[in-house]
């Protein structure tokens, strides 16, 4: 089963990300958004409840983001590249173990798997996995002695709406 995840079209253009580009040493903010939406993917994959990746540790962090540079600097990257508010660091992509804002940019992937968790939950024995069956819609009913008008009909009716409008 493939997920979607949402990446605002803001990110390229976050400070945030500049600074994790230039604490890292990188060539340009591509590589960084590149460690930024693998950080995402492995919590989509793996704590997409609450984005809490405490788990897996700081080690498990970096090798779920592929990183290949000395241990322990992409995490402490991606707490430190929040920009300063008011004297006080602003939240980086990660928070101590838990993805900043995961809740709030992620929140219709949240809705909708906790949506489809509950009702796969609720579906009889056996069908687990399967889609609903699909419902045949019922006949639309019609006046006794309907008849769907032809062609014909919405002709000779317009014609007769005009000679009554003295347009004919």
């Amino acid at each position: 089963m493939h997920s979607w995840l949402a990446v605002q079209d803001d990110l390229p253009d976050q400070a945030k990300l500049r600074t994790l580009a230039k604490l890292l040493g990188l060539r340009s903010k591509v590589e960084a958004v590149g460690y930024v939406v693998f950080l995402w993917i492995f919590t989509l994959k793996n704590a997409w409840r609450d984005g809490n990746l405490e788990p897996w540790g700081d080690d498990g962090i970096e090798d779920a983001c592929s990183w290949r540079g000395e241990p322990g600097v992409l995490v402490q990257a991606l707490r430190e590249c929040g920009k300063e508010k008011n004297g006080a660091k602003g939240g980086g992509f990660l928070d101590g173990f838990v993805v900043h804002d995961w809740m709030e940019r992620q929140r219709l992937l949240i809705r909708s798997r906790l949506w489809h968790e509950s009702h796969r939950k609720k579906a009889p024995a056996g069908s687990a996995g399967k889609p609903p069956a699909k419902r045949q819609a019922a006949a639309p009913t019609r006046p006794v002695g309907y008849h769907r008008p032809s062609s014909e009909d919405y002709r000779a009716r317009t014609e007769e709406i005009l000679k009554q409008r003295g347009l004919r």
